[in-house]
């Protein structure tokens, strides 16, 4: 999206694991600071610019059950369709999809 993106990440870090992170009780926090950073880092220097990137707060839900990560997947797939950017979630060049989540 211009403006925007879209994640979904599964977590590989347990609740019985030793977690490290400045935010042990929120793994992906972690996760979502680093990648932020670094592709806020890369971004302003292509861009040749500097100062903050990305909004401050992210928007994050957590997928419990088959039917929510449906959901999930079919509103991403579809979010460049319904901001009129393509016809078809396929056309859109920044889409990828894991071919262990089936075929769409």
């Amino acid at each position: 999206m211009p403006n925007h993106v879209h994640l979904l990440i599964e977590s590989l870090i347990n609740e019985s694991a030793n977690h490290r992170g400045r935010s042990a009780e929120y793994p992906i926090t972690d996760t979502l600071r680093l990648l932020k950073g670094r592709t806020a880092r890369n971004c302003n220097l292509e861009l040749k610019r500097n100062g903050s990137f990305w909004q401050h707060e992210s928007y994050d839900r957590v997928v419990r059950d088959k039917q929510a990560l449906e959901r999930t997947i079919l509103y991403i797939l579809n979010n460049p369709v319904k901001a009129g950017l393509v016809k078809e979630w396929k056309n859109w060049q920044f889409t990828y999809i894991s071919t262990e989540l089936g075929e769409w």
